[in-house]
């Protein structure tokens, strides 16, 4: 339960890192996982990946593929007993995370959405459990910046609401989630 995932499209696998274990009382889980598995499409297969370094054990976080540094970004997550704030960076060709250190950095949190936003070549992380402002970060991973700005007008703040690049229309959809009310479709 609450694991993420996200397609890297330079390797052309999908890269999952941690979870919780179980039957666990999600979304307080503490028996967390810091395994990090890719899936090939093209063979059907899944293959445990042993990097050197991993980020600590999470459910709750959210991935994205950041295109243009080919890299895939995970942020933030829950272990059980606290939120977290840390943003990672893995390299699926040299099966390599790196903890990417920012002066400044979303707030910890989990239940978040994330993705890539092709057009402005930054990745994108809005929401997360108890938010109170639609607040939207974005990341550009190869400076190592985060900068945030209210979404206004946005969508009420909400949770575990699904973020995606369309790239036909050349925007980012929100789609989904619970808060305060639910978001149905909206973009940035």
């Amino acid at each position: 339960a609450g694991t993420a995932a996200a397609y890297d499209a330079g390797s052309r696998l999908v890269v999952l890192f941690g979870g919780a274990v179980g039957s666990c009382p999600y979304p307080a889980c503490t028996d967390n996982l810091d395994d990090t598995w890719v899936y090939d499409p093209a063979t059907s297969t899944w293959e445990e990946r042993s990097p050197a370094v991993s980020p600590p054990a999470r459910h709750g976080h959210t991935m994205a593929y950041d295109a243009q540094s080919d890299r895939v970004v995970l942020f933030g997550g829950d272990t059980g007993s606290a939120w977290l704030g840390d943003t990672w960076a893995y390299d699926t060709d040299a099966d390599t995370w790196a903890e990417v250190t920012t002066e400044d950095a979303p707030w910890p949190v989990a239940q978040q959405a994330m993705a890539y936003d092709a057009a402005a070549d930054r990745v994108v992380l809005w929401g997360g459990a108890d938010r109170e402002e639609s607040l939207v970060w974005a990341l550009d991973l190869e400076t190592a910046t985060w900068s945030g700005a209210i979404w206004d007008p946005g969508p009420e703040p909400a949770w575990d609401a699904c973020l995606v690049w369309d790239d036909a229309a050349g925007q980012l959809l929100l789609i989904g989630g619970e808060g305060p009310t639910t978001v149905q479709i909206s973009s940035s």
